[in-house]
């Protein structure tokens, strides 16, 4: 097989399994430029959840951000619209991973993954609230 051939198949391949992966709802982490937008929109009913621990909220976290750990979420997050726009992130992404499938799992419908807080490049906020 010549290699332009070959690169074609390839390509072709790893189109296909992006698609899958996109098809089962496995949609790319949130970039910083489109969560800075949804924030900044008139109205806009964003609700932000930082998933980490309290000790590393208060060191620092997304303005506007609420505090509702990962490991807690399907016990005690109470939010009535099922279709609200929420956003989750944590510190490398894979608690944020975790607490949308939960979030999805209890029937909310809008659901982003921001992954790592290391992605926000606006102001930082710290302390407790």
């Amino acid at each position: 097989m010549n290699k332009p051939r070959r690169f074609l198949i390839i390509s072709v391949f790893f189109i296909l399994l992006a698609q899958l992966g996109l098809a089962q709802g496995k949609a790319a982490i949130l970039g910083y430029p489109e969560l800075k937008a949804l924030l900044e929109a008139p109205a806009s009913k964003v609700l932000v959840l930082d998933v980490r621990t309290l000790e590393e909220f208060a060191a620092g976290h997304i303005p506007g951000a609420v505090l509702a750990p990962y490991d807690s979420l399907a016990s005690s997050f109470k939010e009535a619209d099922k279709d609200r726009p929420i956003v989750v992130y944590c510190r490398s992404g894979r608690r944020s991973a975790i607490a949308k499938a939960t979030l999805e799992g209890m029937g909310y419908r809008r659901v982003r993954d921001f992954g790592a807080f290391e992605s926000w490049k606006g102001r930082v906020v710290t302390g407790p609230r």
